[in-house]
């Protein structure tokens, strides 16, 4: 071998080496084949997972390990939120209707406890389903679902029981920013946000351009920078608190579901086929890390200096995000 090959070489494995370190995301056994479509992290070591089949685990260890926790039926659920170590939300649907009395497809478990306890909550008659709860850190909060459905939680909330949102598409995801000001995103590019507790809405500037897209998620880092993904690997930047989105060069053909900031330089995204992207700029620019998975990611969570994300199988993947 030439010395020069012999250079290239070491060279090239050098490169390669430190982008898979720097991406080093493991799965991790979580005992369950269900579909995952909920993730929460109480602390750096209790965290809950959520999905199909009334299927409940938590972690103590950070992730290292999981158990089964108890679940009062077979009920999917949609979305795991807790405010602090004791008490958190379960968004739950309803299977096949048990009883002669017409239920909403969605209602919430209620904890006081830590999760040794549930206690069922519904909500007013006549919602649609439910996919995704937006709690505030006081603990009120909402529900957003189907054809721009919106409910306020049962108890302890300043929203109505319903609320009528100036769009008709399936609501995905959904951010506060201060004591008043929310934003939602959702289908047909829905983008759109309220400074008095949902009375009156805007819609942002890209609407128009993203007319055919549907927005997955959406997190804000503080009151001004966030960042929205959907589908086609669409990723949208604000730096005014969501009055305007730009969109940032795609990386990616798959429809991303989720997206994460660890910190103000670091941010994760996640989707179909085991899609995981990172940003060590705080969202300038992105590229594509090495995914240990080829199921859909749906959710993500950043605790401590680790990340995470649930999705399809069963499956829960991390990594330490200071990994170079």
């Amino acid at each position: 071998m030439s010395r020069f090959k012999g250079l290239l070489m070491i060279t090239a494995w050098f490169v390669l080496a430190s982008t898979s370190v720097h991406a080093q995301w493991k799965k991790l056994e979580t005992g369950t084949l269900a579909w995952l479509y909920a993730l929460e992290f109480v602390d750096e070591k209790r965290g809950w997972a959520g999905g199909s089949n009334g299927s409940l685990i938590v972690t103590a260890d950070g992730g290292s390990s999981w158990q089964r926790a108890s679940f009062p039926n077979r009920d999917t659920i949609r979305d795991i939120v807790f405010v602090d170590a004791k008490n958190g939300w379960l968004l739950c649907e309803r299977g096949e209707q048990r009883s002669a009395e017409p239920l909403n497809r969605s209602y919430l478990l209620k904890t006081e406890d830590g999760g040794k306890t549930w206690a069922k909550m519904e909500f007013a008659a006549g919602i649609t389903r439910m996919v995704r709860l937006v709690v505030a850190s006081t603990g009120e909060g909402f529900a957003i679902g189907e054809a721009g459905g919106f409910a306020g939680m049962p108890s302890g909330s300043r929203f109505p029981a319903t609320l009528g949102l100036p769009v008709r598409f399936l609501m995905l995801g959904g951010a506060w920013l201060n004591s008043s000001r929310i934003v939602l995103v959702g289908g047909g590019g829905t983008a759109i946000t309220s400074d008095d507790l949902g009375t009156s809405w805007q819609q942002a500037r890209s609407a128009n351009e993203l007319a055919e897209i549907r927005l997955s998620s959406v997190f804000f880092l503080d009151g001004s920078k966030g960042w929205i993904v959907g589908n086609g690997g669409t990723i949208l930047s604000t730096a005014n608190g969501g009055r305007s989105w730009t969109q940032v060069a795609r990386i990616t053909g798959e429809n991303l579901l989720d997206v994460r900031f660890c910190d103000g330089k670091v941010g994760f995204a996640v989707g179909e086929k085991g899609t995981i992207i990172r940003s060590d700029d705080g969202g300038v620019r992105w590229r594509i890390v090495v995914s240990p998975t080829p199921h859909r990611l749906g959710r993500l969570e950043c605790v401590g200096r680790k990340a995470f994300a649930a999705g399809f199988g069963g499956t829960i993947v991390s990594a330490d995000i200071d990994g170079r």
